[in-house]
């Protein structure tokens, strides 16, 4: 699949279910804060929520797309 199809079918699908991924997103920020910050699972709900937030935050506002630059780099941030 080239990654053009790829990221307008990921926007597609992110837009049509923005808020099925906003109740993923508020479980595993509560989840996180219920564990404490100590945990390492903790750590991971948060990492897990912020990919989420990343990814979610900018199809909120419909003039803004995210390019495969902007892809690319919130991957390496993450990772």
């Amino acid at each position: 699949m080239a990654p053009s199809t790829l990221i307008g079918a990921s926007q597609m699908a992110i837009t049509r279910y923005w808020r099925v991924l906003f109740l993923i997103m508020l479980v595993l920020l509560h989840v996180a804060a219920l564990r404490g910050a100590e945990d390492f699972w903790a750590r991971a709900f948060m990492l897990a929520h912020f990919g989420l937030f990343i990814t979610w935050q900018p199809f909120m506002r419909g003039e803004q797309r995210l390019n495969p630059a902007q892809l690319l780099g919130i991957t390496i941030v993450l990772t």
